[in-house]
């Protein structure tokens, strides 16, 4: 995730990872270790001036955005879902999902 992100902005902004090298003060194989598999972060110094130079947030190179839209993709889902059912199914499944919160409450305080 990162890493696609990272090669992503590189390319919007047409730079090499030699030259975002040089612009961060870090290695080239730095810059190829961020955008391979290897899930490498960089430190938080790095981070923010990676988030300065491309004009993004930092939650965006992580992929937070990605993360966010995903759960709001499911809940629309669920919504959608919950939507056919008749308004007696409804009150069920809200009957049991309130005792599921209870349980997991009472759970917590034990």
């Amino acid at each position: 995730m990162f890493g696609d992100t990272i090669k992503k902005l590189r390319d919007r902004h047409n730079i090499t990872q030699q030259q975002l090298a040089q612009i961060l003060n870090v290695s080239t194989s730095t810059v190829g270790k961020w955008e391979g598999r290897g899930n490498v972060i960089p430190s938080a110094e790095i981070l923010i001036a990676l988030a300065n130079y491309f004009d993004v947030s930092i939650d965006y190179l992580l992929g937070e955005n990605e993360i966010l839209q995903r759960r709001n993709d499911r809940q629309k889902e669920y919504i959608s879902l919950f939507n056919m059912l008749s308004d007696v199914e409804q009150k069920i499944v809200i009957s049991q999902l309130k005792g599921i919160i209870s349980d997991k409450h009472t759970a917590y305080i034990k």
